[in-house]
């Protein structure tokens, strides 16, 4: 992760652009786009001052693809327009159609924790370019003993567990490492809402579905890991409104695939 960057002052021109483009952002950008990337700017602006003094300054957030279709999130030294110093988040992450994540507006607010945590872990790859810029971890992906120092030293504000460097031959594989860091100390379904399904070996699968207005008895069919299908029947009364209701289905095997489908019908039959 080591870069061009150097200690010091930002460049004039880099800084008034970055002005210009959070200035965009907030009175032009996708009113969806807009929203989430403020709320993302202003967890930035709360961790620099409550664990970099505040010395580090706003780079460019962006929801972009990273390199890497494996990663969450990416620091970059150069942006991808040439300038300097780009964070990109997942945008999947955040709309709910990365397959690790819950699709559907009940699990918006966990989706957003998940992503602030991955910005957390970027911000301290960017700490490292800003103001280390000669320790150069990349035999270790980025994610070193100074990497490390740094989540240890925010877990520790935060209460939460350590990590450590990487597992090594002979080592426990139980520890929790720098590169996962922090979504590997915490407790995910407790701080991402049930948003985060990928940690389940008892796969999760959930979603926001709609029933049709004029349904009072729904079946639901989900295929399982075996190929067959599961029916869900539940009562409902959705009178002549459609209403959006939120299945959070657990079973040991996992289901795999939704193939939700409503079956109209009366009470009594």
């Amino acid at each position: 992760m080591s870069g061009d960057i150097t200690d010091g002052d930002l460049p004039e021109a880099v800084a008034e652009h970055r002005t210009d483009y959070w200035e965009w952002v907030e009175n032009h950008a996708d009113t969806r786009k807009r929203d989430a990337l403020l709320e993302l700017r202003d967890h930035w602006h709360e961790i620099n001052e409550q664990f970099f003094e505040g010395r580090m300054h706003l780079p460019y957030i962006t929801l972009t693809e990273p390199s890497k279709p494996s990663i969450y999130g990416q620091c970059c030294s150069q942006s991808s327009w040439g300038s300097r110093l780009e964070i990109k988040l997942r945008p999947s992450l955040l709309w709910g159609t990365h397959p690790h994540m819950c699709p559907g507006s009940g699990y918006a607010s966990g989706r957003m924790k998940f992503v602030k945590d991955v910005l957390t872990h970027e911000m301290i790859h960017q700490h490292v370019m800003e103001h280390q810029p000669t320790v150069d971890e990349e035999s270790y992906h980025g994610h070193g003993p100074v990497f490390t120092g740094h989540c240890n030293r925010i877990s520790a504000g935060l209460g939460l567990p350590q990590v450590i460097v990487r597992n090594r031959p002979g080592r426990s594989k139980t520890k929790a490492v720098a590169p996962q860091w922090p979504h590997c100390v915490v407790d995910p379904v407790v701080r991402y809402d049930g948003a985060y399904s990928h940690h389940r070996k008892d796969r999760v699968t959930c979603t926001h579905v709609t029933i049709p207005a004029g349904c009072h008895v729904a079946s639901m069919q989900c295929m399982d890991d075996a190929g067959e299908f599961v029916r869900i029947d539940f009562d409902t009364d959705t009178g002549d409104k459609s209403v959006e209701i939120r299945i959070h289905v657990d079973t040991l095997g996992g289901l795999v695939d939704f193939a939700h489908e409503f079956l109209c019908g009366d009470k009594d039959v």
